[in-house]
C-alpha cells in the first residue's frame, strides 16, 4: 500500500537537534516487507494537561509544526514539506516536565520533577554537526 498509516512498526535511526528543532531519521515497516526511510523535523512543546483537559493530570509532549524531507529525484530539488496535524506523547507519572527550551547555544534543556524531587533533566543534547 505504501501509506504510513499501514505501517506495522517504526524505528528511529538517529536524532539530532538543528535550528531549535528535533530532526529524526526513521524507518517505517510497511506491509510486504517494504521499508520506507524518511527524515522528520519538528519543534517540541510541553503542555500541562490540567490546562487543557478538565480533570487532566500530568504533561504531554506535542510536535510543533512537523515536516518531512522529500527527495523526489532529479530534476526536482529536495525539500521539506509540512505534514499537518499534530502528534503528542503523554509523559507518565512520576515524571512531570515543566520546561523545555532550545537555547541559542544549541541542544535541548528540559526541567521537571520526578517522585517529588525537582531539578534539571540533565539530558542536554549537543548542537548538530
Amino acid at each position: 500500500s505504501g501509506e504510513l498509516s499501514a505501517a506495522t512498526g517504526f524505528e528511529v535511526e538517529d536524532v539530532r537537534i538543528f535550528e531549535q528543532r528535533i530532526e529524526m531519521g526513521a524507518v517505517a515497516k510497511l506491509p510486504q516487507d517494504t521499508l520506507f526511510k524518511y527524515r522528520l523535523r519538528t519543534g517540541l512543546t510541553i503542555v500541562n494537561l490540567e490546562d487543557i483537559v478538565a480533570g487532566g493530570s500530568g504533561s504531554c509532549f506535542f510536535w510543533d509544526n512537523p515536516g518531512i524531507f522529500v527527495s523526489p529525484g532529479w530534476p526536482l530539488p529536495d525539500f521539506w514539506t509540512p505534514i499537518g496535524g499534530f502528534a503528542g506523547r503523554r509523559i507518565v507519572e512520576p515524571l512531570r516536565l515543566t520546561r523545555l527550551e532550545f537555547p541559542a547555544s544549541g541542544g535541548l534543556d528540559i526541567e521537571g520533577t520526578c517522585r517529588g524531587g525537582s531539578g534539571s533533566g540533565g539530558g542536554r543534547g549537543g548542537p548538530a554537526g
